[in-house]
């Protein structure tokens, strides 16, 4: 879909999220201007560390969508707010959609579970092989959406969410009501509707958890502590004293303000996010996580040193370390799997130093970690063992090799 197809939706494709805003009168609308383009008479955005959020007015109804991540778990928490500025009652609906990542070759499956109050999508685990499906089935296969209360309706496709209307109108199921069905051929959504009255002057909250988890139990647990709206404003507070806590380590103070503003406060956001979050691929490189914790280490060790083990325990006892990494029961799926690196070594030995040094723990390095192949030993020894293997594999000039060790 392009601007000059379909002028008056703009769509926002998959990953995304939207929100649309369903009047008595059927017309429709978001809480900034875009997609339907039509314009607000006030619109804002606020971004902080630790949260982002849409407030807009327009036709007596301000609109705020707040979203944030908690500090634990594989989440994120959207809180839709609506208040009537007018002297008159309001009869709304809002319908909440995340587009889900495509599904695998194996298709999935999805579903409202009445009992756990979840909508849940499942990705069968793609595999080639009965014994990959065990591990696999292990990993967080299940999508889940909840609230602070029942929603009236639900989706899970976006044929389901837009229906028959084309492109350039608002979608059927915010015009009408979501089906509410679970026979969705390709399931590629979590839509949940709300209806909502408001007499004057009056706000009503509701807040929506999203995320993944390994079982349908596992995904009720991860949102246990956001089923009410106090148990989600305890977990934006947590959030945002955690942020402020992060603020205050590691700052600068030069005469470029911008330089300060990214090192003392956005930095950090990033290093956590790298840390914590986009390194889930099938096939991952580990001196780049690596790379990544030894940051994270500068502002918090003790979060960053179970990034900083995960990777050392994988270290063979002769000292090789394996640059990349295939997620267990995964076939490789980028084309450096298989070229042999020689720099992990290098690197573990650089970052496990600086995250020793940041812990202010003179014991750190008699820490015992697991070797890959069996046996454990102090993170000392680790170190030396990744020194002597990478220095035994030496050019005519005396320099180390960098992708010509074997495992």
């Amino acid at each position: 879909m392009s601007w000059s197809r379909h002028p008056r939706i703009l769509p926002w494709g998959r990953g995304q999220r939207d929100l649309w805003i369903r009047f008595a009168d059927g017309t429709a609308r978001c809480p900034s201007g875009w997609p339907v383009r039509d314009a607000t008479a006030e619109w804002r955005c606020q971004h902080a560390p630790h949260f982002t959020c849409i407030t807009g007015r327009k036709n007596g109804l301000e609109v705020s969508w707040r979203v944030f991540i908690p500090c634990e778990g594989q989440r994120e928490v959207w809180t839709v707010s609506l208040r009537n500025l007018t002297a008159d009652p309001m009869e709304l609906a809002f319908t909440q959609v995340l587009y889900l990542p495509e599904s695998g070759f194996m298709g999935s499956r999805s579903y409202w579970d009445s009992g756990r109050q979840l909508l849940l999508r499942h990705d069968f685990p793609h595999h080639a092989a009965y014994e990959d499906y065990e591990p696999l089935s292990q990993l967080a296969n299940w999508h889940f959406t909840a609230a602070t209360r029942e929603p009236n309706a639900y989706a899970n496709s976006d044929e389901d969410v837009w229906g028959a209307q084309p492109p350039g109108n608002v979608p059927d199921g915010v015009a009408r009501a979501l089906p509410s069905r679970s026979s969705a051929l390709k399931p590629s959504c979590a839509a949940l509707q709300f209806e909502v009255k408001l007499v004057p002057g009056e706000t009503a909250s509701v807040s929506i958890v999203a995320g993944t988890a390994v079982s349908p139990d596992a995904a009720a647990e991860a949102c246990s502590d956001l089923r009410s709206e106090a148990g989600v404003e305890a977990a934006f507070l947590a959030a945002e004293a955690r942020w402020r806590d992060l603020e205050k380590r590691m700052r600068i103070d030069t005469p470029d303000v911008q330089i300060n503003r990214y090192i003392n406060r956005w930095g950090k956001k990033e290093l956590v996010w790298m840390a914590r979050l986009w390194r889930n691929g099938i096939s991952t490189p580990w001196r780049n996580e690596l790379q990544d914790a030894m940051g994270y280490s500068l502002i918090d060790p003790d979060a960053a040193r179970p990034f900083l083990d995960a990777v050392t325990a994988a270290q063979k006892s002769n000292g090789y370390l394996n640059v990349w990494n295939t997620r267990a029961g995964e076939k490789p799926n980028h084309p450096l799997v298989n070229f042999k690196h020689n720099d992990g070594g290098i690197w573990l030995i650089i970052t496990r130093c600086v995250a020793a040094r940041h812990s202010g723990n003179p014991d750190e390095l008699l820490r015992e970690i697991p070797w890959g192949d069996g046996g454990s030993t102090p993170l000392i020894d680790h170190l030396e063992a990744a020194m002597e293997y990478s220095f035994a594999d030496r050019n005519a000039f005396g320099l180390v090799r960098m992708s010509t060790a074997s495992a």
